[in-house]
Order: C-alpha cells, then sequence, then structure tokens
C-alpha cells in the first residue's frame, strides 16, 4: 500500500467518524455552542480598526485596509461592523 493510499484512506475515516458525531467537542467549548447563548455573546470588539465618520469602520488587520459600512462585513467575511465597533 502507497503511503499516498494510506493518507487517503486515514482522512476517509476521519470524515466519516467526524460526520456522524464521533468527536465531541472539548468541555471547555461547550457553553458556547449551548442554545441558551446567542450569536452576540461570542462575538468580541477587534483589536485593529480605525473608526470612520458615520459609523464606518477601516480594519486595519490586514494589507486590504477594508472601509466597512455599518451592518457589513470586510473582504474576509470574518469581521463585521455592528454600529460603528469591528467584531
Amino acid at each position: 500500500m502507497t503511503p499516498f493510499l494510506k493518507l487517503s484512506l486515514s482522512l476517509a475515516i476521519v470524515l466519516i467518524l467526524a460526520c456522524s458525531g464521533f468527536f465531541l467537542p472539548h468541555k471547555a467549548c461547550l457553553p458556547l455552542l449551548s442554545a441558551s447563548n446567542t450569536k452576540d455573546e461570542i462575538l468580541k470588539e477587534a483589536l485593529f480598526y480605525r473608526k470612520l465618520e458615520g459609523n464606518a469602520v477601516q480594519c486595519l488587520l490586514c494589507p486590504r485596509r477594508c472601509v466597512i459600512a455599518d451592518g457589513r462585513r470586510g473582504f474576509c467575511g470574518v469581521r463585521e461592523n455592528k454600529k460603528g465597533a469591528l467584531y
């Protein structure tokens, strides 16, 4: 059996186990996954951004320097402007 085939079979087994729910989240992650938490409770304010006029912000994390309007996300799709604060 070639090393590539062994790796492919291993990845297939991991994928099957993950899809079947075999892997359970770490106990530290469970509060984040519970139904009582809302999306806003999980979000953290970004550290690297600049506030602009009209509730817009400029993300300073990557070289793109996205200017993000209120209620919108940057190019990466990860950071979101919520009422003039980047999350």
